[in-house]
Order: C-alpha cells, then structure tokens, then sequence
C-alpha cells in the first residue's frame, strides 16, 4: 500500500511539471502567434522553419520520478 501511495504521488508530481510546461509552451505559442502577425511571418512558417527543427532544450525529455520498487 506504500508502495502505491508514492507511485501515486510521484504521479501525481509529474503531472503538476507537464501542465506547467504546456501552460508554458501555450504562453510561448501566443507569444509567437502575436509576434508574427506583426512581421508578417505565421507561426506555421516558423515551426516548419529548419532552425526549428535543430535540437534544443525542449527536445530533452527526462524522467519525472524512478521506479524502484
């Protein structure tokens, strides 16, 4: 049962760091959004774009919590 709880709780962790990242990106989006309706660039243009496409810091994904036990 122990065990259970924490699983839950480093669940529960993870989940709190995902909807901070994508409430993030969201913001990051509309920062986009308003400034390439002002240059004249879309956001679709930019996303396809190939700088990016390199590796950044948004491409590391890492683990929430482990799995021992």
């Amino acid at each position: 049962m122990e065990q259970e709880q924490e699983k839950s709780r480093i669940l529960e962790e993870c989940l709190r760091v995902l909807a901070q990242e994508h409430l993030s990106l969201e913001q990051s989006i509309s920062g986009l959004k308003t400034s390439s309706q002002t240059s004249g660039q879309t956001a679709r243009q930019f996303a396809s774009s190939p700088s990016a496409r390199t590796a950044s810091d948004m491409d590391e994904f890492f683990d929430c919590g482990n799995d021992d036990g």
